[in-house]
């Protein structure tokens, strides 16, 4: 059985969306050049870092309380028929 998967967007504590690759500049003593290293995220509005597993954690609880602020007006409009 196949699963659609579903991509949600991250959003930085701050509120953007927009982040920027961080990275680590190489260079060997051989000198033949330089390179880069994956160094993690930062926030393009605030410029903090990014946690990423954070980011999903709040992602989550927030569609948590969606669910549960929706189950609670369901049951008040059963609590009130």
């Amino acid at each position: 059985m196949r699963t659609l998967v579903e991509w949600r967007q991250l959003a930085c504590p701050c509120g953007s969306v927009t982040f920027g690759h961080v990275v680590h500049l190489r260079w060997n003593s051989a000198g033949t050049g330089t390179t880069t290293e994956p160094a993690g995220w930062r926030c393009a509005d605030c410029g903090k870092p990014v946690d990423t597993a954070e980011l999903i954690r709040l992602l989550q609880l927030v569609e948590k309380q969606k669910e549960l602020k929706s189950l609670q007006e369901e049951l008040g409009e059963h609590a009130t028929a």
